[in-house]
């Protein structure tokens, strides 16, 4: 009985030990990373927050659905989206300013109060009761600073300071043929190549976009996509030059195109042209004129057909589940 419990003494010590290092503020900053992206001149921000996936189940979804989600919708601070958890990120998009918000057990655990950009970074203002300062303490590890004050009654008020990126998303399609290549592939690939290539540049999802399933030109599931980059301000044409010129090396069709877009969120009148390419036949002539409307940069690579479908993907790229849908409206 002695050694059992000695045995089971080093045990506990061993997992003590083990805890306190997957805790440690080191470890969390690999397994916590947040990207704050902010267009120039723009007041909308948007927030990409990487976490291991238990994380995302202790979140639940930045609690969009719960009345602290609800209380900041309808105190314009956090903007209402269609996709909030995306694979192993929690994307957020906030307008600047402050809200008065408090806290109430269970039901509004925390709560972001504030949003404020500065020269080159954004600060968050953000208020926890109960356990939820270490959630936040956990989720800011990777914050360039961040302050603590008590609150009156109970919990903690933090100013976090974040650096700040700018959004680039890049959109393609027509980089493969109907027995060889996958376009999602060839964008997966350049997207890591860049990453590496380009200091101060993190490669941030892909959205994949299921186009209108009877366009006569398609090679086999008339697939475009999208990805986005959080990008050191300054990086912008750097990473841009890249991957186009990693596209044009790669691609095997003749039909290729690519486009860029700098805007944190896509103007209407682009996502209303992308739903109606999931539904119609669209021509290249109406790529080009949606894009210098919305202020998108069309590209020709190897040819134009490709613009038709990677300004679909782009105009989607924060409405993954609706991209992925191959049909909208029903018209097939």
């Amino acid at each position: 009985m002695i050694l059992f419990k000695g045995a089971a003494k080093r045990i506990l010590v061993g997992v003590g030990f083990v805890l306190a290092a997957f805790l440690s503020p080191r470890v969390l900053k690999t397994q916590f990373r947040t990207f704050n992206m902010v267009e120039p001149g723009g007041d909308i921000i948007e927030e990409a927050k990487y976490m291991p996936s238990w994380a995302i189940g202790i979140f639940g979804g930045n609690f969009s659905g719960s009345e602290a989600g609800a209380n900041a919708i309808k105190n314009g601070l956090q903007i209402e989206t269609k996709a909030n958890i995306i694979g192993n990120q929690l994307v957020t998009h906030y307008k600047v300013g402050h809200v008065d918000l408090d806290c109430v057990p269970t039901l509004v655990p925390l709560v972001v109060t504030g949003v404020e950009i500065k020269k080159d970074s954004i600060i968050f203002s953000e208020r926890g009761i109960g356990g939820a300062p270490e959630l936040i303490r956990m989720f800011t590890s990777s914050c360039r600073t961040r302050s603590e004050t008590p609150l009156k009654g109970g919990g903690v008020s933090f100013e976090v300071e974040y650096p700040l990126y700018r959004k680039v998303v890049i959109g393609l399609d027509d980089t493969d043929s109907s027995t060889k290549g996958a376009t999602f592939v060839t964008a997966l690939q350049i997207a890591g190549m860049v990453e590496k290539m380009v200091k101060g540049t993190k490669f941030l999802r892909l959205t994949l976009s299921l186009n209108w399933p009877r366009n006569p030109v398609k090679t086999t599931n008339n697939a475009s996509s999208a990805v986005v980059f959080a990008v050191k301000p300054g990086k912008e044409e750097e990473v841009t030059s890249q991957f186009t010129q990693l596209l044009t090396k790669y691609t095997i069709s003749k039909e290729t195109g690519m486009t860029i877009m700098n805007k944190i969120q896509a103007p209407e009148q682009l996502k209303a042209y992308s739903r109606k390419v999931k539904s119609i036949h669209v021509d290249v002539s109406e790529a080009f004129k949606v894009a210098e409307q919305t202020g998108v940069e069309a590209i020709p690579i190897t040819g134009e057909r490709g613009l038709i479908g990677a300004l679909s993907a782009t105009g989607l790229v924060d409405y993954p589940e609706e991209a992925i849908s191959p049909i909208f409206l029903n018209n097939v």
